[in-house]
C-alpha cells in the first residue's frame, strides 16, 4: 500500500512547473472567529446545537504527498478526507481522491475546502482515511492534522 509521508493544512500549495518543487503558503493550526458581540457567538452555538447545518467561511487546502511502498511496484489507491470534530461528530468529505502511484515514485495531492463545519470551540482533526476502510468499525486514518478554533474579540486578545 502506497506510503504517507506529510500532509498539511494550508492557504494554498504552488508546485513551480519546471523543478516540481512545492511551496506551502499560509500553514494553518489555529483558526479564530472574531466577534464583539456576545449574541453572535450564542447565535452560532444555539444554531449548532439546533441541528442546523452552521459552516465557516474559511477555505484552506489539505496538501498531501504520498510513495510507493516498494519504489519498484507501481500502485494507487483511494482516500477520503474526514473531519473529525470536538463534539465527537464526523463530516466526511462529499469528494474522495485517487493516489496514483502508477507513473511515478512520489505523488502529491489536494483538496480545497471553501468553508468548514462548525461543531463548537475546540479541536478539529483533518484525517485522510483509505476509501475502502470507510465502512468498517475500526477506521485507522493515514494521517490526522489538528486545527484548534476559538471565538476572539476584534482586538485579537483573547478574552
Amino acid at each position: 500500500m502506497a506510503e504517507h509521508v506529510w500532509s498539511v493544512l494550508c492557504d494554498t500549495m504552488i508546485v513551480d512547473e519546471f523543478t516540481n518543487k512545492a511551496s506551502i503558503i499560509g500553514t494553518v493550526e489555529r483558526i479564530h472567529i472574531y466577534s464583539d458581540s456576545d449574541q453572535e457567538k450564542a447565535d452560532l452555538l444555539d444554531a449548532y446545537r439546533r441541528g442546523e447545518p452552521v459552516g465557516i467561511p474559511v477555505k484552506v487546502q489539505l496538501a498531501s504527498y504520498f510513495v510507493r511502498s516498494d519504489p519498484e511496484i507501481p500502485e494507487k489507491i483511494d482516500i477520503q478526507p474526514v473531519i473529525e470534530c470536538p463534539d465527537g461528530s464526523s463530516f466526511v468529505t462529499p469528494v474522495s481522491a485517487t493516489v496514483d502511484l502508477t507513473n511515478t515514485n512520489g505523488f502529491r495531492i489536494r483538496g480545497e475546502f471553501p468553508a468548514l463545519p462548525f461543531r463548537g470551540t475546540g479541536t478539529y482533526w483533518f484525517k485522510i482515511m483509505l476509501a475502502k476502510d470507510m465502512k468498517a468499525k475500526q477506521k485507522k486514518p493515514l494521517a490526522r492534522i489538528p486545527v484548534r478554533i476559538d471565538f476572539m474579540p476584534p482586538d485579537g486578545l483573547p478574552g
